[in-house]
């Protein structure tokens, strides 16, 4: 039973963001780019591992340049009080470097198999347009992508060629690049073969498929609910943790591990825990007790101590909604005796 791990890809504008909230407006983004990365470098929650591509280190530090030195354009210009301190700006740049020196990030550096990898990319990027001008709104049709943006698409392809892609994900707030690697997943072979894309994945030694391009999420637009499916859970929890065995828990955290059972049981439809063995239940179980109580338990643990639970009757029975075939709904206890 072991504890799945998320390959997470974080593109510079998530990686900028975090470092400096202000060079953002959207709301999402900032609160979703800290969430995401305290996860991974304060708490150090092992259903994720952080990887950035090195272009994106540099495009962060860019970003914190322009908000310390670049007083003479916007967006520093129309709005001082975005720019930063000197102290926030070395601040910054330092934790980033420490993070990528400690391996708390990743670094994926660039090769030159992954200049022919952003070439399964590229493609797709010049050929569709995806998302046309809504007639009656004010809105302007996304441009291709720049090659740097294929670039990052293309190491985070040869990721997925060494893990798989139900590992990886790449987080981006750029949706252009979202829609891109979602379009070339539904590409049919024929249409790949125009485009060249099988040839490019010979060139690099590799046989094109749909499968070897990321998910990807773009944290501005997506829900709760996506950015449950991608990583496991949603919020994870972000302070230092503390690693216990299930005996070792006090009364306190057995009931707030219970009420994370209970809540994810009305999510996933559970009736007792036997099934979340190796489900994804099972993990955002784990992530719900880690953000209230602190306390990590390993997946082995926390599911011997629901069945323990379950075969005490200590396990609440929460009602679920269940749909007959007339259409009307049933009340269903946790166990699944069901009452009319």
């Amino acid at each position: 039973m072991q504890d799945s791990v998320r390959h997470v890809v974080l593109d510079a504008n998530v990686l900028s963001v975090f470092l400096h909230p202000g060079s953002t407006h959207n709301e999402h983004v900032r609160e979703r780019s800290r969430l995401l990365l305290q996860a991974g470098l304060n708490a150090c929650w092992p259903g994720i591992r952080l990887y950035t591509p090195a272009i994106c280190i540099a495009e962060a530090m860019g970003v914190l340049d322009k908000y310390r030195f670049c007083t003479w354009f916007n967006p520093v210009r129309a709005d001082p009080s975005r720019r930063l301190s000197a102290t926030d700006h070395e601040y910054a740049r330092t934790y980033l470097a420490e993070a990528v020196r400690n391996h708390r990030i990743e670094q994926l550096d660039q090769e030159p198999n992954h200049v022919l990898l952003a070439g399964l990319v590229s493609p797709v990027n010049a050929r569709y347009q995806i998302r046309r001008k809504v007639k009656g709104r004010q809105s302007k049709v996304k441009p291709p992508m720049s090659a740097a943006d294929c670039l990052i698409a293309g190491l985070a392809i040869h990721l997925v060629s060494r893990i798989g892609r139900d590992s990886v994900i790449l987080v981006t707030a750029d949706q252009r690049l979202a829609d891109v690697l979602t379009k070339a997943r539904g590409l049919k072979p024929p249409k790949a073969n125009v485009l060249g894309l099988t040839t490019v994945a010979e060139q690099a030694g590799l046989e094109w498929s749909p499968g070897l391009y990321p998910n990807c999420i773009n944290i501005q637009r997506a829900t709760d609910a996506d950015m449950k499916k991608a990583l496991g859970s949603w919020p994870l929890p972000t302070q230092p943790l503390v690693k216990k065995p299930r005996t070792a828990l006090t009364e306190d955290e057995r009931k707030l591990l219970t009420a994370a059972w209970s809540a994810t049981a009305a999510d996933y439809g559970l009736t007792n825990p036997d099934g979340t063995a190796y489900g994804p239940a099972l993990e955002d179980i784990k992530a719900r007790f880690a953000v209230s109580s602190s306390v990590l338990l390993e997946n082995r643990e926390l599911f011997l101590f629901l069945i323990g639970e379950r075969k005490a009757k200590r396990l609440p029975r929460p009602r679920t909604m269940a749909v007959q075939k007339r259409g009307q709904p049933r009340q269903m206890d946790l166990f699944g005796s069901g009452t009319s």
